[in-house]
């Protein structure tokens, strides 16, 4: 009995025995498979997060470039920065001129470039990105240089600051449930630049490999030789080591070229926490149900299990990454064409389903970018080269939102696992494409305007030497003519009549902002038809004399008088008339008719006619006739300087006036245009007979009178003026100078100020304000008038806010300064 006990202890030790080496057995090829594995899965993870920032770099590098490329050194440097700052993942950009120390950022701040440390030329780019440094941003910062070419020249440098917390909102904060971090590593100066938010140990401040070992407790000065010499030589490096008595996986990871290293210690226990638990299973499983098969199916179970944890790891990775990032990343298999992993972005930038890009063996090829094989063609496996990179725009009709899309879509081939993997990032760069248009929009809009100005300033100098050409003409004929009394009246009305022509023309000028915004309104005054086509013909006449042509003048309406805009009518009627004369040869002949019917009570309606024998237009240009800039495509048109402004501006007023405008014109057979308009009229016979106006003198005798100005020959006019009314004029030649000696009179000594808007040191509306300001009765309400050339609505309003009682514009006109005297001083206008 005993003997059969022993044989049964025996075989129960035996059998545990062998339960036991077979545990054991299994145990160790366990653990071993598990140390790989736990190797391989670091390595997987590093490199999606290393491919990650490698992508995310170029795509700076590339964003960066193109902006560099839209910059327009022509344009507004500081609103073209903000601008671009503002759909931009830069925390700065900053433009340098070229042969310029220091330029301008977004922020509107000075920049020097010349504390940026040194860099190096970016692959495939003239582009430059610097070595990682603490900037006055306040953080650690990397920074892009783009070239700024102008007409192909150099013209500046671009410059893009990328702050490295910018990486909190792309990298995870951890791996392996907390117990891994992640860092970033400066290669070149082995300064830490980049440590997650969430982390307990703070190491940037640290700067350099040996205080990040020191902290982790690991003191192996081999090791740290190691690592060193493998980030000198752009290498990967992960070791398992002890570290305060525990097993654990310390990585170093090149980016891109090897400039940044991704490291981090990951505790062995948090990637094989589950392998004691394991082993315990399988021991427990072996002694329970003493088969060794039931051990084997659980061992590949949870090998099964541990793989696609780690893959949903990934794919949890991929997603986290993506949901900060407008880019779509995709991770293919070259040998199968399979999609592997793929940004759950998708559907929010391209909107389709991200199983449409699948193009795996067995499924068609996908047609996804409008009809381009691209796609297809790169996820081929005999069109894998290590290390290539392939970049492109395409086009994209999105099926979500109905809108079109630009796509730039970069694809990269890598090895991973020793398997060929192919990463394609697409990014929409619809935006930028939308800006660059806008900008080129912009810079054809300000070359036409620099044209368009070109062409005006030509055009008004012609129009203003004509009439200056006859107040010339006429001046040195009545220097001539002294002792002609009437040859020198003869003169001085023409001058006068030039003057007036000249001045509205000048107002016109002024005036252009009205036409183009469309607020141009009429003046109405009651004035004599006959006075203005005297006028007229005055300057008409001589510009027709000087070519020899023959100029006519045909009034069927005879005398009447008309309630109209007398510079806006004048305006027209000049337009067309110059126009005539222009483009009729030497010899030729001009025209003008006027006729009138009565078309209804106290109105008639009067048609001016302009004819010439000149070039005459063709049917096509007199379709496009009265559009702005619009000139006719004709060697003998060319030959005359004009904007192709006028016959714009002259249809507006036209209609303006509710009548209309129409031309008959044949080539070489001349022009002809006709303006009819109702204005309220009355002729000769109709009107009142009155006394020829009168004009008004003013006595101011015993009046003082300040006068500020300081233009020489306008102090002497004014002056003129005054002592033609007896008054006594006491002259300051600026603003300070006119506050003084009013300060420094006697209260009630000067009766009126007359003050210059524009002079040194004060100006009439400072010297107003400081005399308003003064402790004495009669600096409250001393009358004060501003005779200035500012001759806008706005600026005779800003003579009033500070304090003066009215506004004369230059040049002076007699009667209306006497109107204005008498109104303030109360004096009887004597005639």
């Amino acid at each position: 009995m005993k003997w059969h006990k022993s044989r049964a202890v025996l075989l129960m030790l035996a059998v545990m025995a062998l339960i036991g080496s077979i545990i054991f057995g299994l145990s160790s090829r366990i653990r071993v498979q598990m140390e790989q594995s736990a190797t391989e899965n670091v390595r997987e993870i590093v490199q999606v997060v290393e491919a990650g920032i490698a992508e995310i770099r170029r795509n700076d590098v590339s964003t960066a470039a193109q902006l560099a490329n839209l910059f327009d050194v022509r344009g507004d440097t500081l609103t073209q920065l903000a601008r671009m700052y503002e759909s931009s993942p830069f925390a700065r950009i900053s433009f340098v001129p070229a042969a310029s120390d220091s330029g301008v950022s977004s922020n509107g701040k000075e920049f020097a470039p010349s504390a940026l440390p040194a860099g190096e030329i970016y692959a495939q780019t003239d582009s430059l990105v610097t070595d990682v440094y603490m900037s006055d941003l306040g953080a650690w910062t990397y920074t892009v240089l783009c070239p700024v070419y102008d007409t192909g020249e150099p013209a500046g440098t671009l410059y893009a600051d990328i702050i490295m917390e910018r990486y909190d909102n792309i990298l995870p904060n951890s791996i392996y449930q907390g117990d891994g971090l992640i860092y970033i590593l400066d290669a070149e100066t082995l300064r830490f630049v980049y440590e997650p938010t969430s982390t307990k140990v703070f190491i940037s401040g640290k700067y350099d490999l040996h205080g990040f070992l020191t902290d982790f407790g690991i003191l192996d000065a081999q090791l740290e030789q190691d690592i060193s010499a493998a980030i000198a030589g752009g290498k990967s490096t992960i070791a398992r080591m002890q570290v305060d008595g525990e097993a654990t996986y310390v990585y170093f990871w090149p980016v891109d070229r090897g400039e940044w290293y991704l490291c981090g210690i990951i505790p062995e226990s948090s990637i094989q926490g589950e392998g004691k638990a394991v082993t315990q299973t399988i021991a427990a499983a072996s002694i329970l149900i003493l088969g060794a098969a039931a051990i084997t199916f659980w061992l590949y179970s949870w090998y099964g299990r541990k793989s696609r944890k780690a893959r949903q790891y990934q794919i949890d990775l991929f997603n986290g990454v993506a949901k900060s990032i407008e880019d779509v990343v995709l991770l293919y298999d070259c040998g199968t064409g399979k999609l592997e992993l793929a940004f759950d972005n998708i559907e929010r930038i391209l909107g389709i389903d991200g199983q449409r890009l699948d193009g795996a063996a067995g499924k068609a090829p996908p047609d996804t970018f409008e009809g381009n094989q691209r796609l297809a063609e790169v996820l081929r496996p005999e069109t894998f080269l290590e290390g290539a990179e392939i970049s492109e725009n395409v086009k994209w009709d999105n099926p979500r939102t109905g809108l079109r899309q630009c796509l730039k879509v970069e694809t990269s081939y890598i090895i991973m696992t020793g398997s060929k993997k192919c990463i394609v990032s697409i990014l929409d760069i619809t935006k930028d494409e939308q800006m660059q248009e806008s900008l080129r929009a912009s810079a054809l809009a300000a070359q036409n305007a620099s044209r368009v100005k070109s062409s005006f300033l030509s055009q008004m100098s012609h129009e203003i030497r004509t009439p200056m050409n006859a107040v010339v003409g006429m001046a040195q004929i009545a220097e001539a003519k002294l002792d002609d009394r009437a040859r020198v009246k003869d003169c001085l009305q023409k001058i006068n009549s030039s003057s007036q022509h000249l001045l509205s023309l000048i107002n016109d000028i002024l005036d252009i902002s009205k036409i183009e915004s469309q607020k141009m309104s009429l003046s109405e005054e009651w004035f004599e038809l006959d006075g203005l086509l005297d006028d007229l013909s005055n300057i008409i006449s001589v510009q027709a004399g000087m070519k020899k042509q023959r100029y006519v003048l045909e009034n069927q309406a005879g005398s009447m008088e008309l309630l109209a805009d007398r510079t806006r009518l004048s305006q027209v009627l000049m337009n067309l008339l110059s126009n005539a004369v222009k483009y009729t040869p030497e010899g030729g002949r001009i025209t003008f008719s006027v006729e009138w019917n009565p078309s209804a009570r106290d109105y008639c309606l009067l048609c001016f006619r302009i004819q010439d024998n000149g070039i005459g237009m063709s049917e096509a240009f007199q379709q496009k006739l009265f559009n702005p800039f619009e000139r006719e495509d004709d060697p003998e048109v060319h030959a005359q300087t004009g904007t192709g402004l006028g016959l714009s501006i002259v249809q507006s007023m036209v209609s303006l006036m509710g009548g209309s405008i129409r031309v008959e014109s044949a080539k070489g057979a001349g022009t002809t245009f006709f303006v009819d308009v109702s204005f309220k009229g009355k002729t000769a016979e109709q009107a009142v007979q009155a006394a020829a106006p009168v004009r008004e003198a003013c006595d101011l005798t015993g009046i003082v009178i300040l006068l500020a100005e300081d233009n020489e020959l306008n102090r002497e006019i004014a002056v003129e003026f005054l002592g033609m009314a007896n008054a006594r004029v006491v002259c300051a030649v600026d603003g300070v100078d006119a506050f003084e000696l009013f300060r420094d009179s006697g209260e009630r000594h000067f009766d009126l100020i007359l003050m210059d808007m524009q002079m040194p040191r004060w100006d009439g509306l400072e010297a107003t304000r400081q005399i308003r300001a003064l402790n004495r009765a009669d600096a409250k309400d001393v009358p004060i008038i501003a005779v200035t050339a500012n001759a806008y609505l706005e600026d005779e309003q800003k003579c009033l806010q500070a304090g003066m009682n009215d506004h004369v514009a230059k040049p002076l006109d007699m009667q209306e300064f006497y109107q204005k005297v008498k109104k303030y001083l109360n004096i009887e206008v004597k005639r």
